[in-house]
C-alpha cells in the first residue's frame, strides 16, 4: 500500500506521541552521545507547538500513522506564512514506526513533502543534525543534504554536587 503524507492535525497527537515513545525506547539502548543528540532533538515539548513557526507532517498507511517529521524555525524570527521571512528550518524530529520494511521510503516521502511545503513558504534551507552513523543519513544525502559541520557533544552521565552549589557572585 502507498504511504500518504499530509499535514498533522490535533487528531494525530496520540499516534505521534506513541511513535515518539517507541523511538525513545530504542534510544535508551544507544551509546551516550547518540542518546543525548536524540533526546535533545526529539523532545515532546517540541511537538505540536502553539506557534506557526513549525511544520509537522505525518505519513499514513491504510489510515494508520507510520511516521512523522517536524521542522521548526529555531531563531524565533517569524511565522511560516506564505510571506515568511524565515529562510532556514531545522528538522527536529523524524520518527518511523518500528519494523517497517520501507523505513527509507517513508522517510524519503516525509523529507520530500517537508521540502516542498517549506519551499512554498519561502524557506531556502533545511538543516538536520544527525549522528555520523545515522541509518537514514543516505536518505538525507540523496535529497540534497550535505555535511557542512562536525560537532562535539559532551555529556556528564553522573553529576555530583560540589561546594555549596552556588556560583561565585550568585545571589
Amino acid at each position: 500500500m502507498a504511504v500518504k503524507v499530509r499535514a498533522a492535525s490535533l487528531l494525530d497527537v496520540g499516534p505521534v506521541e506513541q511513535l515518539h515513545r517507541e523511538a525513545e525506547a530504542r534510544v535508551i539502548q544507544l551509546p551516550a552521545p547518540v542518546r543525548l543528540w536524540t533526546l535533545v532533538s526529539q523532545t515532546l515539548t517540541a511537538l505540536f507547538p502553539l506557534g506557526q513557526e513549525s511544520l509537522i507532517l505525518v505519513a499514513e498507511d491504510a489510515g494508520r500513522v507510520v511516521g512523522f517529521i517536524q521542522a521548526s524555525d529555531r531563531s524565533g524570527s517569524g511565522s511560516l506564512s506564505v510571506a515568511s521571512k524565515i529562510h532556514t528550518l531545522q528538522v527536529l524530529n523524524l520518527c518511523i514506526a518500528p519494523g517497517r520494511q520501507d523505513e527509507e521510503g517513508v522517510a524519503a516521502a516525509l523529507i520530500d513533502m517537508l521540502a516542498g511545503q517549506a519551499g512554498e513558504r519561502g524557506v531556502q534551507r533545511l538543516v538536520v543534525r544527525v549522528p555520523l552513523d545515522e541509518p537514514l543519513l543516505p536518505t538525507f544525502r540523496m535529497r540534497g543534504f550535505r555535511q557542512f559541520a562536525t560537532e562535539t557533544v559532551l555529556l556528564a552521565e553522573h553529576v555530583e554536587a560540589q561546594g555549596n552549589g552556588r556560583p561565585v557572585g550568585g545571589r
